[in-house]
């Protein structure tokens, strides 16, 4: 977190800040604004450490591509996604394939498939499945299927 007692300049400087989050990504929370939203920057960032998203200055929460990254090294990054990316299969998929992925930011929609139920169960813990459709958690075979 070299960044924190970094001077301004340093902070807006590329080629420092990219170092600093290569190395540790929650350094990006000291970066200059405009370096925050830096795509590059970001998705390195998150690369190393999904929660980093959560300083990205919001611009890059609803990029696929840098979420499907935030969510594939920590599914908790989720949580910082743009809604409509908190709607989207394949990014739920990734976030549910590691532990701490916050399933009470899933869709309604998500929340009722089968698939994406039953990764985030056995991924994290039958705590998800409390938060799964109504139908599915009266599915007797569904349900035995994630015990």
């Amino acid at each position: 977190l070299g960044l924190i007692s970094a001077s301004e300049e340093l902070r807006a400087d590329r080629e420092v800040v990219l170092a600093a989050v290569r190395h540790q990504g929650i350094a990006l929370r000291y970066a200059s604004v405009e370096l925050q939203a830096d795509r590059d920057i970001v998705l390195a960032a998150v690369s190393q450490e999904g929660v980093a998203l959560k300083y990205d200055g919001e611009n890059l929460r609803s990029d696929k591509d840098v979420v499907l990254a935030a969510v594939g090294k920590t599914g908790y990054a989720l949580r910082f996604a743009n809604p409509e990316l908190q709607a989207d299969r394949d990014v739920v998929l990734e976030a549910t394939r590691t532990v701490g992925a916050p399933f009470e930011v899933v869709s309604e929609e998500l929340r009722a498939d089968r698939d994406v139920v039953l990764q985030a169960v056995t991924s994290s813990s039958i705590s998800s499945l409390r938060l799964a459709s109504v139908d599915l958690r009266a599915d007797k075979d569904f349900v035995l299927l994630c015990s």
